[in-house]
């Protein structure tokens, strides 16, 4: 009784898998495109979300707890801040934002009354996103004068974004 005959063929070629393995690589890979684009999104939606939490715990923190008395103090200028025409602003700066295609996040907006003057605080993936936001908001006809006031490119995070603040004076709809 004999052992069975054992062959190794080191010449052979690789099986490639055909046009189902491409279709399959192609697919994993738009799939991950598709998942890291998510992540991103997400990602910078956190960061803004955080911002806000932030800022409004810092805010809380420095009221303290009000008396009953406070609110009723803080009345007329919540009237003022309910006059301003909040519609059309930010329609417009909706509008300005959604045309970026998520370059350009606005985390603040601080109406200044008295003045008729809004500050904007955001973040942007570069400088010239925050450049052409800038250019968008100064076609609106809602906004007069939209400049620029200062920008800070954050070293600490990887993506480096741009924060920056703009001001702007509004103009109410004829």
């Amino acid at each position: 009784m004999s052992a069975p005959r054992f062959e190794m063929d080191f010449a052979r070629r690789p099986y490639r898998g055909g046009a189902a393995g491409v279709l399959f690589a192609v697919l994993g890979v738009l799939l991950l495109a598709l998942t890291l684009a998510w992540q991103q999104r997400l990602d910078t939606r956190l960061a803004g979300l955080e911002l806000r939490s932030a800022d409004l715990q810092r805010r809380q923190q420095a009221a303290g707890s009000a008396p009953p008395v406070a609110g009723l103090q803080r009345a007329p200028r919540t009237a003022t801040l309910l006059a301003v025409p909040w519609s059309p602003l930010l329609a417009g700066l909706e509008k300005a934002s959604a045309q970026q295609r998520a370059d350009v996040a606005i985390l603040a907006i601080e109406p200044d009354v008295a003045r008729r003057r809004l500050k904007l605080s955001g973040e942007a993936r570069n400088f010239n996103a925050v450049v052409e936001y800038v250019g968008r908001l100064q076609r609106m006809k809602s906004l007069r004068h939209p400049m620029l006031e200062s920008h800070e490119i954050r070293l600490d995070d990887e993506y480096k974004p741009v924060r920056f603040q703009l001001t702007a004076e509004w103009v109410d709809a004829p």
